[in-house]
């Protein structure tokens, strides 16, 4: 039998693999661990951005439902109720997403009245309601605080036929 001299010698013979290196990343629970781990050295980084890869990993990584939006809090002044994120939180989650749902507990859509969830994808929240004594829609990003709201222009009146706006989100294309 032929033994390897030294536990590093094994591990070194192991990571040589590229196959069993793609298996082995392709295993890790987040995208963030993954971006991590093709932070190690460049061998790594390239089969991590490697598209065929990334495609395997998306398919056996869905993206997770963080929390829901409830509308349970009560505004007195107002009488409205105030959606609330309530997070999603299971024992097997990493500490940086816990951080980022903790985070989005404490974002406040309390911007417009009378506010009204139309869409939520991707993490961005689209919502309705009355800002200045009008009518308006707004795109939020509770995970990225940083971009701001997105006011957008109502629509043109030929495209609301009635009370009801069904508007939706969509996705951008990815390249």
């Amino acid at each position: 039998m032929d033994f390897p001299s030294s536990p590093a010698a094994v591990v070194a013979k192991v990571l040589d693999d590229d196959d069993l290196l793609r298996e082995i990343l392709l295993r890790v629970g987040f995208p963030t661990t993954l971006v991590r781990a093709a932070l190690v050295c460049t061998r790594w980084y390239h089969h991590a951005a490697d598209r065929a890869f990334l495609r395997r990993f998306r398919q056996r990584h869905p993206p997770r439902l963080l929390g829901l939006y409830v509308g349970d809090v009560f505004i007195p002044h107002t009488l409205e109720f105030l959606p609330r994120f309530v997070p999603l939180l299971t024992k097997t989650q990493e500490l940086e997403l816990a951080t980022v749902l903790c985070r989005m507990a404490t974002f406040s859509l309390d911007t417009i009245h009378g506010m009204s969830i139309k869409e939520c994808r991707n993490g961005s929240i689209f919502i309705s309601g009355f800002r200045n004594h009008k009518y308006a829609y707004e795109v939020h990003s509770p995970l990225f605080p940083e971009r701001g709201v997105a006011v957008l222009p109502p629509p043109p009146p030929h495209a609301v036929t009635d009370d009801a706006h069904n508007l939706l989100l969509l996705p951008s294309q990815r390249r």
